[in-house]
């Protein structure tokens, strides 16, 4: 399937006056990457599905709001996010209001992956998982990451960053 600039650019705009075939097309390109973004922040497959079910349900609502200077897949993505966020306030809520624990986070939460750096990025803790997901793999800025967790300043940003490269590059060493 063809995804360049122009291609998507119809796609929006015939999305746009209500072609829902349109919409799905511009689904189907995105699908996987907000699927696979959910994934790994959350490491629930069922959390994963309802955030990018959504996520689309929430895009197909909003499409006559894209701008058309905003790239589509960005766009679906800050929903993506939202949605992301919205899971994670509730179970702490639930947690701080129950006195219990999240549910640990392992590899064998339902994820099969072969990928070694995918299980090992998978079974960090929640913020360092989240702040490393989102500034190295989904290409945030320090200060757009800052942005989502204002409870972490730039620095504190760079720091765990920096921290969670060095215990993954240990973690591989250990695996070799």
């Amino acid at each position: 399937m063809r995804t360049d600039h122009e291609y998507i650019k119809l796609l929006i705009g015939s999305a746009q006056r209500g072609r829902k075939n349109s919409f799905i097309d511009l689904c189907e390109i995105n699908v996987k990457k907000i699927y696979t973004m959910a994934v790994r922040i959350l490491v629930d497959l069922d959390k994963a599905k309802e955030v990018t079910v959504n996520t689309s349900l929430a895009a197909w609502e909003n499409i006559k709001f894209v701008r058309p200077d905003t790239p589509f897949d960005i766009w679906m993505k800050g929903i993506a996010l939202f949605n992301i966020f919205t899971i994670i306030r509730e179970q702490a809520s639930k947690s701080e209001s129950s006195s219990e624990n999240l549910k640990p986070i392992t590899p064998n939460t339902a994820i099969h992956s072969k990928n070694k750096l995918e299980l090992l990025i998978m079974s960090l803790p929640d913020k360092e998982r989240l702040i490393f997901i989102l500034y190295s793999i989904e290409g945030y800025t320090y200060q757009e990451v800052s942005d989502f967790l204002p409870e972490f300043s730039v620095g504190e940003i760079k720091f765990v960053v920096r921290e969670t490269r060095k215990k993954l590059i240990e973690a591989l060493k250990d695996e070799l």
